[in-house]
């Protein structure tokens, strides 16, 4: 199998895992507004075939600086 059959998915493709192309499916948010330096928030996923586990964090904005 070469790179080119491995590819990323696109952006348009967001809800799709890396590694199996398998449907990430939404798990919570968590708020780290208080407990964090640089990010307000936390997302995660879980892949339905595979199991893979994804966290996305979301930069804080600079307006809601103390």
């Amino acid at each position: 199998m070469s790179m080119r059959d491995v590819s990323r998915p696109t952006v348009q493709s967001g809800d799709v895992c890396w590694y199996c192309r398998g449907r990430l499916i939404w798990g919570g948010d968590h708020d780290l507004s208080e407990e964090e330096e640089f990010f307000d928030m936390s997302s995660n996923l879980t892949c339905s075939d595979c199991g893979a586990h994804v966290i996305y964090y979301r930069l804080k904005d600079e307006e809601d600086d103390d």
